[in-house]
Formats: C-alpha cells, structure tokens, sequence
C-alpha cells in the first residue's frame, strides 16, 4: 500500500483509529502511518488519527496527480454515469429514515424489504460503475469490497450498516465514493451540491 491511499482515507474520514483505516485501504497500516507521522502529515488525537494542515495539503496533492495521470474525459463520462444510481441511492436512504413525512420506525418489516430490495438493484450498478473507474484509478477497487461487506451486514440482519455515520455502512462508503469521483473529475463538493448532485 502506498502512503496515498493512507493519506486520502484520512482525508474523508477527518478521525480514524488504525483498525478503521485498515477497513478503508484494505491493508496493514502501522508503518505507514508512523512514517506519516514523523513527517508532520498526521498526529494521534483523543478520537484517533488526523492528518495536519500539511497533511490535508498532501492528500488534495494526491487526488490532483491522480487526476493528472488518468484520462480526463473518461473519468468526467463515468462521473455522468454515476449520477443516475446515485440519485436512486438518495431516494433510498431517505426511504429508510423517513416514511410518509415522519421518522421510519422500522416496525413494518414488508416495507423495509422493499427499500433494501431497491439497495441491492443499485448495488448492481454500482459494482459494474466501480469496476469502470478502477479501470482508470486502480485504487478505487477497494470500494467494490467495502460495499459488499456493508451489503452482506445488512443482508444478515444488522441494519446499522445501511447508513449508520460512525461505521463503514453502505451510506459512509458510497459518500467516500462520491467524494472521490468528485476529486477525480477535477470538481467540488460545493458546486456538486449547488447543482443537487451531492
């Protein structure tokens, strides 16, 4: 593993104890992340591993030679591409919190069936999606795996993987995703939003 995909998980993360930065990379960390540390890139905290202002400017470094090295058309059409799942995504988390305008109390067990129903259809899309970006950025593979251990969570009855904030859910994983499509296509999170497509 390089010290990139290090740097840019803790870039979305903002706090991240090893355990969790091993999740999101998929390999060992503690080298790395000492050598992030005694270059002045990351510091321990009391909620766990941050990057510095150096290391924030170093992980925006890595998204920009990344983006630098792939094709940049490609990268914009399947940043188009994701949009449509990505709105279904919308849709379906919001399905699962709020149902008729009040808070979803999870005690009809026939309609959340048909929410996580719509999560596994796009789950689909999303993998044949990933596997085109990873095609450009070989990094971005990793979601692919994150996304099905999320979905498999789920799948086993532990719905706290749907969209709980302070796990890798299905939510936390997608938004990192996004997060990173929005990097590679040379665009921001700002304007994304402006434009509902965040």
């Amino acid at each position: 593993m390089s010290t990139d995909a290090l740097l840019i998980a803790l870039k979305l993360r903002g706090f991240a104890s090893p355990a969790t930065l091993e999740t999101m990379v998929g390999a060992p960390v503690a080298d790395d992340l000492a050598r992030l540390q005694a270059d002045g890139l990351a510091s321990e905290t009391k909620l766990g591993v941050r990057l510095t202002p150096a290391g924030q400017a170093a992980a925006v470094d890595c998204w920009n030679t990344a983006r630098g090295r792939i094709d940049g058309s490609a990268m914009s059409a399947l940043y188009a591409d994701f949009h449509p799942p990505n709105a279904a995504f919308k849709a379906v988390v919001a399905d699962w919190q709020v149902r008729s305008g009040t808070i979803n109390d999870h005690r009809d067990t026939a309609y959340d069936a048909a929410v996580l129903a719509r999560l596994t259809a796009i789950d689909t899309d999303i993998r044949t999606l990933i596997a085109r970006v990873a095609g450009l950025e070989p990094r971005l593979a990793r979601y692919a795996d994150r996304l099905a251990t999320a979905l498999a969570a789920i799948d086993a009855g532990d719905h706290r993987f749907v969209a709980a904030p302070l796990l890798d859910s299905y939510h936390t994983v997608w938004f990192e995703l996004h997060e990173e499509l929005i990097r590679l296509a040379g665009l921001s999170r700002a304007v994304e939003a402006a434009g509902g497509r965040a």
